[in-house]
């Protein structure tokens, strides 16, 4: 009798363990209420940086000064080393070891090293400077951005990258894929071609 007792407690035993673990019966207390937190709806945009930038004029006509720019430079530093090339010229006239012979030497390396520093310092300037316009256009475009997402009622703005994923290496295309921010979108989020056109129209009419 007691052994059937006992049987009867483990059951009775089991049974509620197993209420508990499948949810039927439980000793907590019940799920609160999920809280909401923040905005109950938020409106996602998209928009691909790099094709505004590639497509802003004013990023085409830095281009087009920076390359004006490293002509000059290119054109100066032909002609210091013509230049140079006239002093060696010049120092093969006088005989070796003389003392004409050693101003004109050391005056033609000061002329060589001149230029090199020239030319470094020259190229510098110019990345440097194209360096800090291309940092107030890519301001102007993220203002330009957020002017269109809010007049298309946008909370959020992602870059997207191209479709297309380039790559020959098994290794660079993981690598490229890890990178990706936005894997899909709907067309209709996508600002791009409002942001290009409402940023060329704005500098347009600065330029005026």
């Amino acid at each position: 009798m007691r052994n059937m007792r006992w049987h009867m407690l483990a059951i009775c035993a089991g049974a509620a363990m197993w209420a508990i673990l499948s949810g039927s019966f439980s000793l907590a207390e019940p799920p609160a209420e999920p809280v909401k937190v923040g905005l109950e709806k938020v409106t996602v945009a998209v928009c691909d940086v790099v094709e505004v930038f590639n497509n802003y004029k004013s990023a085409v006509d830095l281009n087009g000064k920076l390359e004006q720019r490293q002509r000059q430079i290119e054109e100066e530093s032909k002609a210091r080393l013509k230049a140079i090339e006239a002093k060696r010229m010049e120092l093969e006239s006088y005989k070796r070891g003389s003392d004409q012979y050693e101003r004109t030497l050391t005056e033609m390396q000061r002329m060589a090293i001149d230029r090199k520093g020239w030319l470094e310092l020259e190229k510098a300037k110019a990345l440097r400077w194209h360096g800090l316009q291309s940092q107030k256009m890519y301001e102007e475009i993220l203002q330009t951005i957020g002017r269109v997402a809010r007049r298309r009622g946008a909370q959020v703005v992602l870059y997207r990258e191209s479709r297309t994923v380039r790559s020959e290496a098994t290794v660079d295309l993981i690598r490229e894929i890890e990178r990706r921010k936005v894997l899909y979108w709907d067309s209709r989020l996508d600002i791009t071609a409002d942001v290009l056109t409402a940023i060329n129209q704005e500098y347009e009419s600065r330029s005026q």
